[in-house]
């Protein structure tokens, strides 16, 4: 994502304001809040160092944007793994007893990447669902799903 982006500067928002001078009013009246604030100095220069990271456009909101560049859809399936992947990052405990769907869910995100990559390398506009029992072959706008389709020609 991180590539992409960089490769392709102007196809993804990173900043939620990318006019300088007007980013630069605010993050000074930003920080004049701060200072006429009665917290601590401590406090302050904690809230002084994080005001940059209020300008970063969430990290959802740029893979949506980036999925939606490429044209690839994620289906329901694809979409909770995703949710589940960032709450895990974030910390989040696994339910118990969820082992089999993290298993389901890391292949469902290594068949979003996939899926990203040959969009990105026009590599294919097929892929092998390898997280679907029988590993169909989809068309890269086609979402991984539990419902196993094969195209009209191929067989499993």
């Amino acid at each position: 994502q991180r590539r992409y982006i960089a490769a392709n500067p102007t196809k993804i928002q990173t900043k939620i304001i990318d006019d300088r001078a007007l980013w630069s009013k605010f993050s000074d009246a930003v920080d004049g809040v701060i200072a006429n604030s009665a917290l601590p100095e401590e406090s302050k220069a904690a809230l002084r160092q994080n005001i940059g990271s209020l300008n970063k456009v969430h990290q959802k909101a740029k893979m949506d944007a980036l999925l939606r560049d490429l044209g690839i859809v994620l289906g329901p399936e694809e979409a909770l793994a995703w949710k589940r992947r960032n709450d895990a990052a974030h910390g989040n405990e696994m339910e118990a007893g969820g082992e089999l769907s993290l298993i389901q869910d890391n292949k469902l995100l290594k068949v979003v990447f996939h899926r990203m990559l040959l969009r990105i390398t026009n590599a294919s506009d097929l892929y092998f669902d390898y997280a679907t029992p029988g590993f169909p072959i989809r068309r890269l706008v086609e979402p991984s799903s539990s419902a196993s389709v094969i195209l009209p020609g191929r067989s499993s």
